[in-house]
């Protein structure tokens, strides 16, 4: 039993241990995530905002810190303020209008966390009250002459008026008000003050210019009457504008109290224009219903051109009268038509006519007129009534430049002297000459004035198409065969004035290197001023056949062939050489019977039988002396065509000519060195010369040197010899006595130094002081064969 007791006792005694030591441990806690998702919202009925976020895990409570941007500048810090809520509000009543940035930190025990991202809101002030004014204006146009300006009064002025019997001085071009502004200025009552009698002073100010003037003139005051109220007109600026009292501009009027000049009406906006709209005058220039502003172009040589005319008047106008004339009229320009009229509104007035000539054509509306000014007299204080006569005031002028003939295009071919367009010519050079002309208008040149020029060769053809003032134009750049065509081109243009022609030149010179046959074409186009637009259209019944092109043009063409073909090509090409000797630079013509084939091919595209059966061949020697020995005769294997692009014309005509060469020592028995020549022409004259170097050799080896040697020491016997010119090989035989002994030429072993030496070791004992004899068969390389014979007395010499 004390056992259980026992037990008991240390559970309880360990519980009460577990709950101390639980309840001795402290609890840390930490800082705050600073504030996020930071928004705002105006309030309703007050100036102020309500500014929220979103709550933050772990936080007591939030600081705001508000910074205000001051006009200065500077930043004002306001706060922070302390709230344990997600939300705060801020009053303008507290902090003032203005713009401020805001931010919210997140606090408890621990401390408080980071500033949040900043976020911006504005307070806006309480407008401005308007202003209280003690004197009220008005300014009121009379009459109003335009009511659609958006309420903005005008004076209109005219300047170009000159006075008619009874109508009221005038002084001839000075501007006059043709209306006036009615003011009325009224005293209101601002306080429970009484109305008292007072004078104003009344300003006029240029908009924009910051400067105000006293009106009439520096020193007028008005009295109010006893309502408080002045009636008055302007005319115009007043004195203190002088000279320019009805300057057209936009001003600013007002009134201010005599005795207080900080109490004034509101300023009022008024204008002084000029009145270019009390007439309007419209006059149309058509065919067909087309309208033509500024150039008429015929598309035969007479055109028929309708005119409409309406003149409008406002209703200051007592009455209008217009005159409209047309002139330049008949085949000598010196006819007009005229039409007049009064009328009071608007009139109008059509008519067509028929011009035959050329020239820039006028049509004038001229309108005169009587109206009433109305204008305010200081004398009556009231508004008086006077009448303007107009004489010419307005005038309404077309004028449009007639065109009826094509454009003029001329051309001149300059060859070298000889030469002849029509037929081909070996020229390297050509000048061709264009001049374009027109009675009115060939502007701008380097659109109305074109070229286009081609070197026909049948395949692969040049063209180039450019403008006037292009001044290089290259024509089959990168040819295989450099033989480019280059224009160098210079221009001249004038336009005098509007009655002479519109005249432009072109000068085109031309560089033609290399053309085997080909046809050159130049053509000019040239266009005049008028364009669809301006281009009276033919009706469905008109004759197209002779109708005006306002376009035309000018062509020429010379034909080119200032080379051989053959010239063009390398000599492989041309010389087929077969079984010649020696050096391919230098052949060798063999010997008889041995035969070598000269194969030539000759080529142009034109020539033909007549120009290839009259060549010649014919071999010089080095001073240039016919070598009649040898002869090449060749017979013609073939003719074919070939191709040849771009070198001219495509096409070439070849003929081969094979012929063989021999060299005969029973005719000729001579060394030599020898030229082939032959001259190849074709149709225009050119020629191609043939001329081939070849070797003719008809003599053969020949012994000049033989001795024998016996070497005195040990017997050993040896022959030298010399050959006069290479010999390729040699039969040699060596006679003692009556003995002969035959060696090989292969054996012999040439002595260094000295051409055509050889030494020859004999292989037996010469005997000293006998005399032997050398026979040498010998051959060289055209084949010549030679039998000849030496003798000499053999000699006791050193060992060599």
């Amino acid at each position: 039993m004390s056992m259980k007791k026992s037990t008991g006792l240390v559970l309880l005694l360990g519980v009460i241990a577990v709950m101390f030591v639980v309840s001795c441990v402290k609890q840390v806690e930490t800082k705050p995530e600073a504030p996020v998702n930071l928004r705002i919202s105006f309030l309703a009925g007050i100036v102020g905002v309500e500014l929220r976020w979103d709550e933050v895990a772990g936080a007591t409570g939030y600081d705001i810190t508000l910074t205000k941007e001051e006009a200065s500048g500077s930043r004002a810090v306001l706060g922070p303020y302390s709230t344990a809520k997600t939300y705060y509000l801020v009053y303008r009543d507290d902090v003032g209008a203005g713009s401020f940035s805001w931010t919210v930190k997140a606090k408890n025990g621990a401390g408080d966390s980071g500033a949040s991202v900043e976020s911006h809101f504005t307070l806006d002030p309480d407008p401005e009250p308007d202003p209280v004014y003690g004197l009220t204006l008005t300014l009121a146009e009379t009459p109003d002459l335009a009511s659609s300006r958006d309420g903005i009064p005008e004076i209109h002025i005219w300047g170009a008026t000159t006075s008619i019997p009874g109508a009221g001085a005038r002084v001839p071009g000075s501007p006059v008000n043709l209306n006036y502004l009615a003011g009325r200025i009224v005293y209101e009552e601002v306080s429970d003050a009484p109305r008292e009698t007072m004078s104003v002073q009344l300003m006029v100010e240029r908009k924009g210019s910051g400067v105000a003037k006293r009106w009439p003139d520096s020193s007028t005051e008005f009295l109010l009457n006893g309502d408080g109220e002045l009636l008055f007109g302007v005319n115009d600026l007043g004195q203190n504008y002088d000279p320019n009292r009805l300057a057209p501009g936009e001003y600013l009027f007002w009134a201010r109290a005599a005795w207080d000049k900080n109490m004034q009406s509101t300023k009022k906006p008024f204008n002084i224009v000029a009145s270019t709209d009390l007439v309007e005058v419209s006059l149309d220039v058509s065919n067909q219903k087309t309208a033509y502003p500024g150039k008429v172009c015929g598309i035969f040589p007479e055109a028929q051109i309708d005119y409409d005319i309406s003149v409008s008047g406002v209703a200051l106008f007592d009455e209008l009268r217009y005159t409209f004339v047309i002139g330049q009229l008949g085949v000598d320009a010196t006819g007009n038509v005229s039409k007049s009229a009064t009328f009071t509104g608007r009139t109008a007035y059509a008519t067509s006519v028929t011009y035959a000539t050329e020239c820039t054509k006028f049509a004038t509306v001229t309108v005169d007129g009587t109206l009433t000014r109305v204008f305010w007299e200081d004398a009556t204080k009231r508004a008086s009534e006077t009448k303007l006569g107009l004489v010419e005031a307005f005038e309404k002028a077309h004028s449009f430049v007639l065109d009826l003939a094509d454009p003029t295009a001329l051309l001149s071919l300059e060859l070298p002297a000889g030469f002849s367009a029509s037929a081909p010519a070996s020229l390297t050079s050509a000048t061709l000459t264009f001049l374009a002309s027109d009675t009115k208008c060939l502007q701008p040149y380097a659109e109305k004035i074109n070229f286009k020029v081609g070197v026909e060769k049948g395949s692969g053809s040049w063209s180039e198409s450019f403008a006037f003032f292009t001044e290089e134009v290259v024509l089959g750049e990168g040819s295989p065969w450099d033989n480019a065509v280059t224009i160098d081109a210079t221009y001249t243009a004038t336009k005098t004035s509007a009655t002479n022609p519109d005249e432009a030149e072109a000068v085109l010179g031309f560089a033609i290197p290399i053309m085997d046959y080909a046809t050159v074409t130049a053509t000019m186009s040239v266009h005049d001023c008028c364009c669809e637009e301006c281009t009276i259209k033919p009706g469905k019944c008109d004759n197209l056949n002779n109708a005006l092109r306002h376009a035309t043009e000018v062509s020429t063409q010379f034909i080119v062939d200032n080379v051989f073909f053959s010239k063009l090509l390398e000599d492989e090409q041309v010389f087929v050489p077969e079984r010649f000797l020696g050096d391919a630079d230098n052949p060798l013509i063999p010997a008889s019977p041995t035969q070598a084939t000269l194969t030539v091919k000759l080529a142009d595209a034109l020539w033909s039988s007549a120009q290839w059966g009259a060549i010649t061949w014919v071999f010089h020697d080095a001073q240039g002396n016919v070598f009649n020995s040898i002869s090449y005769a060749p017979t013609i294997k073939a003719t074919e065509l070939i191709t040849g692009e771009c070198s001219g014309y495509a096409t070439k005509t070849q003929v081969t000519f094979v012929g063989t060469l021999t060299a005969d020592p029973a005719a000729t028995r001579t060394e030599k060195a020898l030229t082939l020549v032959a001259t190849a022409l074709d149709a225009t004259g050119n020629e191609f010369v043939v001329e081939l170097p070849f070797l003719f050799d008809t003599v053969p080896p020949t012994l000049t040197h033989f001795t024998g040697f016996r070497d005195k020491v040990n017997n050993h016997s040896w022959v030298e010899f010399k050959f006069d010119q290479k010999a390729e090989s040699a039969e040699l035989a060596i006679v003692v006595g009556e003995n002969t002994f035959s060696y090989d030429f292969n054996d012999a072993v040439p002595i260094a130094g000295i051409p055509n030496a050889f030494r020859l070791p004999t292989g037996i004992t010469l005997p000293y002081n006998l005399a032997i004899t050398l026979k040498a068969t010998a051959t060289d390389l055209a084949g010549n064969i030679g039998f000849s014979s030496r003798t000499c007395t053999v000699s006791l010499s050193e060992k060599r």
